[in-house]
């Protein structure tokens, strides 16, 4: 299976996690992260969106829980061999021990293509990754999208929000194209 690391930036904006992990939950991808990255959503969301200490904590559990084989251990021994930005080597690390090929990351100055190719992974930002995915599976997408919708528990159970709150996390294109293929099924 296609499988990728999650970077922290990409699980702190809940609507984005949220279309991301349950698309990987139709089994279009994998997903790994290390206890560092799962550590640095909880703090981000504590330090940056005033989410309570025990609210970001039981988030991070429930995603832990969710994919209990997502996360990657023993990935600290590469840090020293990489020359990425320091502050996100422990992503980098992550992939390599996971033997992942691909890091979706909003942070793509961190991860120059210089340091990712001897490894063989390279960094994708979200939108084009989400994009790739719904022209790969747009079946398990759209899918996946209407599960959030009716799961939903504040309304209007309906796609415009949900779109609109994709585009605020940073992911206006694929939001626009998902609008042509939610409305046109």
């Amino acid at each position: 299976m296609f499988t990728v690391v999650l970077d922290a930036c990409t699980l702190v904006p809940i609507t984005l996690c949220d279309t991301l992990l349950r698309i990987a939950e139709t089994g279009s991808f994998g997903v790994r992260w290390s206890a560092a990255i799962l550590d640095e959503v909880e703090r981000t969301m504590v330090s940056k969106l005033d989410v309570h200490v025990d609210a970001a904590a039981r988030r991070v559990q429930a995603m832990d829980r969710a994919f209990r084989f997502a996360e990657v251990q023993d990935h600290a021994r590469f840090e020293h061999l990489l020359t990425n930005d320091p502050k996100d080597r422990h992503v980098l690390a992550c992939a390599i021990t996971a033997q992942v090929h691909t890091i979706v990351t909003f942070n793509l100055k961190d991860f120059p293509p210089s340091s990712l190719e001897p490894w063989g992974v390279e960094a994708v930002h979200p939108d084009r990754f989400l994009l790739d995915q719904l022209d790969l599976a747009p079946g398990h997408v759209t899918h996946a999208v209407r599960a959030m919708i009716e799961s939903s528990s504040r309304p209007p159970h309906t796609v415009d929000p949900l779109l609109g709150a994709l585009a605020r996390s940073g992911v206006p294109d694929f939001a626009d194209e998902l609008r042509r293929h939610v409305t046109s099924s």
